[in-house]
């Protein structure tokens, strides 16, 4: 005798209980890793804002020396501190100087594991 189900079985509805523990598992590991990288990130942005600002100087303060010292200003304004030889200062041919910030920030995760972030960002300052 049919009874409207299906081959005389119930039909699930829903999440099982092992799918729900899947789902919070894997929640919690992608927060506990935003938690981890938001710092790291914002320090970035705090690095490249430093950096962008540099291609809107006065054009009399756009020599390599002034550039390093207005840089290492907003350095210290945003309290941003790179290891040294993170940032390298090129004059190109027409005059443009282009500043180039490479770092690696290495965060602990959990155990003994680290997340290793690299970090690029190239401005390039017209010349005079």
């Amino acid at each position: 005798m049919d009874n409207g189900r299906t081959g005389g079985w119930k039909r699930q509805q829903g999440l099982s209980f092992l799918e729900i523990l899947l789902l919070v598992a894997v929640g919690g590991f992608l927060l506990m890793t935003a938690i981890k990288l938001v710092p790291v990130y914002m320090g970035y942005f705090d690095v490249a804002s430093s950096v962008d600002s540099l291609a809107n100087v006065a054009p009399s303060q756009r020599t390599v020396p002034e550039l390093r010292r207005l840089l290492r200003k907003r350095f210290d304004i945003n309290d941003v501190n790179l290891q040294p030889g993170s940032v390298d200062f090129t004059t190109e041919d027409d005059g443009s100087i282009d500043v180039h910030v490479h770092y690696t920030r290495t965060t602990h995760w959990v155990g003994n594991v680290s997340l290793l972030v690299t970090f690029d960002r190239r401005v390039v300052v017209p010349g005079s």
